[in-house]
């Protein structure tokens, strides 16, 4: 049977889960339909900047306005979402002396406070930051959780009526007379058809916003780019770091949970699948980033991930990748292509997912001739937390640091954003159990939860939320047992525990393998060798070899340890990387 509802949202990233939750607040039957988890697009594979718009304040000073606003009221609304609370801007020798200037003055043009400290303090509280350095400035960046975000706008939606269906692929579009009236989706769990009918389809889904508009015969011009981003062990500053100059590439340091994510690049690609990178790039990133703090250079990099940018390319616009806007675009498909009922949203950040959600709600409500305003910008995200609603507020985290406090904080955050205010004060109150993830404290009771709240089990999803196995080790010492007490718990056979277990690792390897150091391919290497030797991953019930993982990758890390090996014996002057590969395999 056939279920209707006012408004379809594809997409279940932070737009589309914001506007979820500001359509069902004004009163609407709303569904919202992802093809994956939560986030696990773009919205879940950028680097964890909360931007203030300082890097936009000279070339976009409409975006950079935008962000600004948009910061301080994700501060209001959502400050479990918020761990670290402000930024540093800063100028090394060598560039254009002249910006800094240039660029305070966007700033202030664009509501953005900034305040320029002495090169001598900013070196004492960041010791970090290169020695020739030349000036400094002081911004409200910050550092963000997406999943975080996602999950708390449903969890908010939720209680107002909303329907989610996650692992629902959109297959087709249904339009009567010049209308879309409904959509038709695989149910990728059940291997189900599901019909929806709808009066208004809002496509939220970015970067694959042009494929979903043409399963309804429209053009959506999308300029999409992969941008790289570089994960190392630690933090290095308790603040996002930012090279003042023009946007760039490799300029931005975040702090994110455990670790620090360096970011960024801009590589044009056609395809929102397209997310491979290679160790070259990461050298260059590495070498750029070195330049604002030089212990980049010889960092443990663990991990390197991709996310593309759902940018808009509006059809008379021309100009590189760096000079399309990163401002948020609506388009009401039936005053730009004469189709009824469908709307889309592309462009913005994840800063401004709220904006651009309250944006496309509102043409939304205009169609469907709904008045109640907008209340997301004044309502908080989460609505009740009692005794531990300072764990949530606004510099908990950061206040202390990367120590055993700011980890339960953190795990608090958590748990509050996905399960009900009860469940998640119970498993605060009782305290974190033993670790099944030490790097980033994620202990039995919390992988149970969570794995009940994901549905669809798969240890990724799991990750989403508890973010484990994303910690220096890249789940070599956590997913086998999450795996275990997983099936422990009832929620998966030995089968799928085991396929869940070995899928994860595989995500995990598409991480690792492009690492530019031996010392993170030596880890590589024990990871493999544990899970191959010790596990006999290949050959677990319900895995056949040729869709093990580490069977390929065997193959696979070799010819990055050569490669790299080759790049590092150049570098220091040796005739042949035998040696290097050696040492690497003692």
């Amino acid at each position: 049977m056939e279920r209707n509802y006012d408004v379809i949202i594809v997409g279940g990233g932070a737009t589309g889960t914001g506007t979820l939750r500001d359509l069902t607040r004004r009163g609407l039957k709303v569904a919202l339909v992802e093809q994956g988890d939560l986030a696990s697009g773009t919205s879940g594979r950028f680097h964890g900047l909360l931007h203030s718009g300082g890097r936009y304040a000279v070339k976009d000073p409409e975006s950079a306005r935008e962000c600004m606003e948009e910061n301080t009221t994700l501060r209001r609304i959502a400050p479990h979402a918020i761990d670290v609370q402000e930024g540093l801007f800063v100028q090394v020798e060598g560039d254009d002396p002249a910006f800094a200037d240039r660029w305070a003055q966007g700033c202030a043009a664009s509501g953005i406070p900034v305040r320029e400290i002495g090169v001598a303090e900013a070196l004492r509280r960041d010791p970090c930051l290169h020695p020739r350095t030349t000036r400094v400035f002081t911004i409200p960046d910050g550092s963000v959780d997406s999943w975080r975000l996602t999950q708390a706008n449903v969890r908010d939606a939720q209680a107002h009526g909303a329907n989610v269906l996650l692992w629902h692929r959109l297959e087709a579009i249904r339009v009567e007379n010049g209308r879309v009236t409904g959509v038709e989706l695989e149910d990728l769990q059940h291997k189900a058809r599901v019909r929806l009918g709808c009066r208004m389809l809002v496509n939220a889904t970015g970067a694959w916003a042009g494929k979903v508009g043409r399963l309804a015969d429209i053009d959506i011009p999308m300029a999409l780019d992969r941008g790289t981003m570089i994960v190392f062990d630690h933090y290095y500053s308790p603040r996002v770091v930012n090279r003042l100059r023009l946007p760039g590439d490799g300029d931005i340091l975040v702090p994110v949970g455990s670790v620090s994510i360096l970011g960024t690049s801009a590589v044009p690609v056609q395809d929102p699948e397209e997310r491979t990178t290679d160790a070259s790039e990461v050298q260059r990133l590495i070498g750029i980033g070195a330049e604002m703090i030089p212990a980049l250079a010889s960092a443990r990099v663990f991990r390197t991930f991709t996310g593309i940018r759902p940018l808009y390319r509006p059809p008379q616009s021309s100009g590189g990748q760096r000079d399309i806007s990163r401002g948020l675009v609506v388009l009401d498909h039936e005053e730009t292509d004469g189709l009824a009922g469908m709307v889309t949203i592309v462009g913005g950040k994840l800063t401004t997912y709220r904006l651009m959600a309250e944006k496309v709600s509102d043409v939304v409500a205009t169609r469907l001739g709904v008045t109640r305003p907008c209340t997301t910008a004044v309502e908080p995200l989460l609505q009740s937390a009692g005794e531990y609603a300072p764990l949530l507020a606004p510099g908990a985290a950061e206040a202390a640091g990367t120590t055993p406090e700011a980890m339960n904080i953190r795990r608090a955050r958590r748990l509050f954003s996905y399960l009900p205010a009860a469940e998640a004060a119970e498993l605060v109150r009782r305290g974190s159990g033993p670790l099944l993830c030490e790097c980033e404290g994620v202990d039995e009771a919390e992988l149970v939860a969570a794995g009940k709240a994901a549905g669809h089990l798969d240890l990724a999803d799991v990750r989403r939320r508890t973010r484990l196995g994303m910690g220096p080790c890249q789940g070599t010492l956590c997913a086998w047992r999450a795996g275990g007490v997983l099936h422990r718990a009832g929620l998966a056979s030995a089968e799928r525990a085991n396929k869940a277990l070995v899928t994860f690792l595989d995500g995990r390897w598409q991480g690792v393998r492009h690492s530019p150091t031996l010392q993170q391919l030596r880890a590589a290497e024990v990871t493999r060798g544990l899970y191959l030797g010790n596990l006999n991953i290949p050959s677990l019930p319900g895995i056949s070899r040729a869709s093990a993982p580490f069977e390929a990758a065997a193959a696979e890390s070799q010819v990055a340890v050569a490669e790299v090996a080759a790049t590092e014996a150049q570098a220091a002057g040796i005739a042949a990387a035998e040696p290097v590969l050696q040492e690497v395999h003692r």
